[in-house]
């Protein structure tokens, strides 16, 4: 990679992202001091939760357009800002408004973290060497991920939430003020496009038939993965298998640091196989495969009651659920890079649809039934949760392998030569 720029470019973009990372999955081990301290139901709490993906989703659209007229330096300093001022509101919330205000504010900032690294390596890097370079940023997420689950427990025996979110708050500024002094500018043609022809690009983007081939399989896979691991995990873990609060955080811990793992291994093997001759969206599509076969055997095991399992099912869970990510490699290896920030966000706002509607749908579905005499949630809940996830997922690979034969005539790289 390079020491230049790993430290003036991999290292500075990848802390922000590690520690605005933190508070995906924070959720899945506070909650219950949430609902002990505001009082929120499962459909409250879904939605609070989902607050994070519908700030995040309704931004991704003008962030590409963002990211290619500024550039990520000055968007990714911006962002982090966004990601402290989100958690400072969360942290002074005691009513759902302000809850969700400061989740949804948290959401733009944190998710849009992972575009703006994609389009400074899609700058800096070959395109070779993209699926391990976006990889290993991944696998930065994953560590900030890990500090939200066990450590968050930890932390809990010494302070509540609302003191860990104004830590982290400020911790992220920081790293805001490091990013706009250590990452250099970069200058592309983007920069100087009017307004409309930067529209008229996202418009390339959202209209070619490379990116619609995948993204419905990218929504509801890479939307399961987030929805289910930054919420309903922990409650699964809970009500399902019936763990304590430390295995619960345990649990989510091997889960993050799977993804610390799995990304930049993916990236690298999907490297070594795009010199062979394999596309590295073919990789990213069979990884999802595997990932759909682990969700079947979570379904499988909440009926024949192996909870000996649950550890084991939920740590592949997280080593399969990201590698979708992949995807965003393999596209910005088929559109001009100067449409690399409209390609990642663009994606990014498909799998947060799904996200959104995933940890929403799964609450609305658990309210239909009552509580446990233990006050959890009823298995049957999360049963059908599972087979409408299960179900999506095989009707978005059937889109996939359809679509490949129906436009196999025009899935033609739209890529020119680099600006």
């Amino acid at each position: 990679m390079g020491p230049s720029l790993t430290f003036r470019v991999f290292i500075p973009l990848s802390l922000g992202y590690l520690f605005a990372s933190v508070f995906r999955p924070i959720l899945s081990i506070i909650a219950p001091n949430i609902v002990h301290d505001v009082g929120v139901d499962a459909t409250n709490l879904g939605l609070l939760t989902s607050a994070f993906f519908l700030g995040a989703l309704i931004f991704q659209l003008p962030l590409g357009i963002l990211l290619d007229r500024y550039g990520p330096r000055l968007v990714n300093v911006a962002l982090l800002l966004i990601v402290a001022l989100g958690a400072l509101i969360f942290s002074l919330g005691d009513n759902v408004i302000l809850l969700v205000l400061g989740r949804a504010l948290i959401g733009i900032g944190t998710s849009s973290c992972m575009a703006t690294c994609f389009k400074a390596f899609a700058l800096w890097y070959p395109p070779e060497r993209l699926p391990l370079v976006n990889g290993l940023a991944v696998a930065a997420g994953g560590i900030g991920m890990m500090g939200g689950t066990l450590p968050v427990e930890w932390a809990l025996q010494v302070s509540d939430w609302r003191g860990i979110h104004q830590l982290n708050a400020v911790v992220v500024a920081i790293v805001a003020v490091l990013v706009f002094t250590v990452v250099p500018r970069h200058e592309t043609k983007t920069q100087k496009e009017t307004f409309k022809n930067q529209v008229k690009g996202l418009g390339t983007v959202l209209t070619a038939r490379q990116f619609w081939q995948i993204a419905p399989l990218v929504m509801i896979s890479t939307g399961v993965y987030a929805g289910v691991l930054h919420l309903w995990a922990g409650p699964w873990l809970r009500d399902v298998a019936g763990f304590d609060r430390g295995q619960i955080a345990n649990t989510l811990l091997g889960a993050a640091f799977a993804l610390v793992v799995s990304a930049p291994l993916a990236g690298y093997v999907a490297s070594l196989l795009r010199g062979i001759g394999m596309k590295t969206m073919t990789f990213a599509v069979s990884c999802m495969f595997v990932f759909l076969l682990v969700q079947v055997a979570i379904y499988m095991e909440m009926y024949m009651e192996m909870a000996q399992f649950a550890e084991v099912l939920w740590l592949l869970f997280g080593l399969f659920g990201p590698l979708s990510l992949m995807t965003y490699a393999a596209l910005n290896q088929t559109f001009p890079k100067t449409l690399a920030g409209r390609v990642n966000t663009s994606m990014t706002l498909m799998w947060m649809i799904g996200a959104f509607a995933v940890q929403t749908g799964i609450g609305v579905i658990i309210d239909q039934f009552p509580t446990t005499a233990s006050g959890g949630y009823a298995s049957e809940g999360y049963g059908i949760s599972f087979a409408v996830l299960i179900t999506l997922q095989v009707a978005a690979f059937l889109w996939y392998g359809i679509a490949g034969f129906l436009w196999r005539d025009h899935l033609v790289e739209l890529k020119k030569p680099a600006e």
